[in-house]
């Protein structure tokens, strides 16, 4: 909803509290129609001006927020992309230790046929 009924809520507020101050100080009725006049287009306009600034918090808040899930998504593929190196690199490491055990392997047979 962000406010939608914010000012005219305001509006009819203070025009309430308004009128029930100005009859309960006996005012007479053209001047009190006049202040809860005047008092509700006040109020109306404070809670529109209210209303504005409920909408850009919200607004802000809602980018904070999409900025944040896109920086825990970009976090969470740059871990994702680690592991896969490390998962490589640990790969890589394996076969580059049996390519050696096989090699060292294959020396000592040779050495041993030849003795």
């Amino acid at each position: 909803m962000e406010g939608k009924n914010l000012p005219l809520f305001t509006m009819l507020l203070s025009g309430l509290i308004i009128c029930i101050t100005c009859i309960r100080l006996k005012f007479l009725f053209v001047p009190t129609l006049l202040i809860v006049l005047g008092t509700m287009i006040v109020f109306y306009f404070l809670g529109a001006m209210l209303k504005k600034i409920i909408k850009k918090i919200n607004r802000d808040a809602e980018e904070k927020a999409e900025l944040l899930r896109k920086a825990e998504i970009e976090e969470e593929e740059r871990k994702a992309a680690e592991r896969k190196l490390q998962q490589e690199t640990a790969e890589a490491k394996e076969k580059l230790e049996k390519a050696l055990q096989d090699e060292t392997a294959e020396k000592n047979e040779a050495e041993n046929n030849e003795a």
